[in-house]
């Protein structure tokens, strides 16, 4: 198995995700502007991780030792924030 923070074909849908989510993909916004999105999948269907820009595996995955940060913002299937760590400016 790949290791989705290592891999160099992160954010082709190719690696990443587990049941509860998609593997993670490059994609844009409305406006253009470019993102990194796994999308909610089983008891997560609606949910949406994303971070600002085309990152790499490592910065989308990252976590602190407390869970105080990670490498991406999560929201709920109607829009309401679950983890807001200032990764995705909206």
């Amino acid at each position: 198995m790949v290791n989705p923070q290592t891999s160099p074909d992160f954010g082709n849908g190719e690696i990443g995700g587990d049941n509860s989510w998609t593997p993670p993909v490059y994609g844009a916004t409305g406006d253009g502007r470019p993102v990194t999105v796994s999308f909610g999948q089983g008891g997560r269907t609606g949910h949406t991780l994303i971070a600002d820009g085309h990152v790499s595996g490592s910065e989308f995955y990252h976590r602190d030792a407390d869970a105080d940060e990670k490498g991406h913002d999560h929201y709920g299937p109607h829009g309401e924030s679950f983890g807001d760590y200032g990764k995705y400016s909206g």
